[in-house]
């Protein structure tokens, strides 16, 4: 089994995607076939923080394994710092892109706001309507909720299906800073990408509205 890695520049020589500009650092996971760039001024959550903090408060909600292969965040002497992100990625069904849109229906959304605001962690959870970015091949959906003891938080989640994997992106910010952080969400996306030939090749052209 091949295990997704951090390709520093000193690591460049070994990485399968090629060089790459010197102001940011590539992920890239060789088993599911992508990968992306992050910013040089952020750095990867160690797993057990993940374990401990953000699967310890999803559990909560839902007695679902998220599953996160890792996370990133930008760069503090702390985690879990504001913006972070958190990606997983498991072997695709092969159902269509509207298919997955549909599956995240604001119905859907609604039955998990539910099950959140029974929590203490929680608040005034809202979803936007799914909407499939037809230039990036994704499904992307933004949310609002309050977290206890840190206020309003802005999140999007970008689902990407590939030939053989789908992969979720999961960004977290303060409502006010939103505006500011999206630019580097946006690049991150920009960024990703399947190798060739594990691309999602069924995507019909569809509008694309903000999140």
């Amino acid at each position: 089994m091949q295990v997704p890695e951090i390709i520093t520049g000193r690591f460049c020589e070994n990485a399968k995607i090629g060089l790459f500009r010197q102001s940011r650092l590539e992920y890239a996971n060789p088993e599911s076939h992508f990968s992306f760039s992050i910013p040089r001024n952020w750095q990867q959550i160690p797993s057990e923080v993940i374990d401990q903090v953000i699967k310890a408060a999803l559990s909560q909600i839902s007695s679902e394994n998220p599953n996160f292969e890792a996370g990133f965040q930008e760069t503090a002497d702390y985690f879990i710092r504001y913006p972070y992100l958190l990606i997983k990625s498991y072997p695709a069904d092969r159902g269509s892109i509207s298919k997955i849109a549909k599956s995240f229906s604001a119905s859907n959304f609604e039955k998990a706001a539910e099950r959140l605001e029974t929590t203490a962690l929680i608040r005034n959870f809202t979803s936007g309507n799914p909407v499939v970015d037809s230039k990036r091949k994704m499904v992307m959906i933004g949310t609002n909720l309050e977290v206890a003891n840190i206020g309003p938080i802005r999140s999007l989640t970008a689902i990407s299906p590939g030939r053989e994997s789908v992969v979720e992106f999961y960004f977290y910010t303060r409502l006010d800073e939103y505006e500011d952080d999206l630019s580097v969400f946006d690049q991150i996306l920009d960024s990703f990408r399947f190798e060739s030939g594990f691309e999602y090749r069924d995507i019909h052209p569809a509008s694309t509205s903000s999140i």
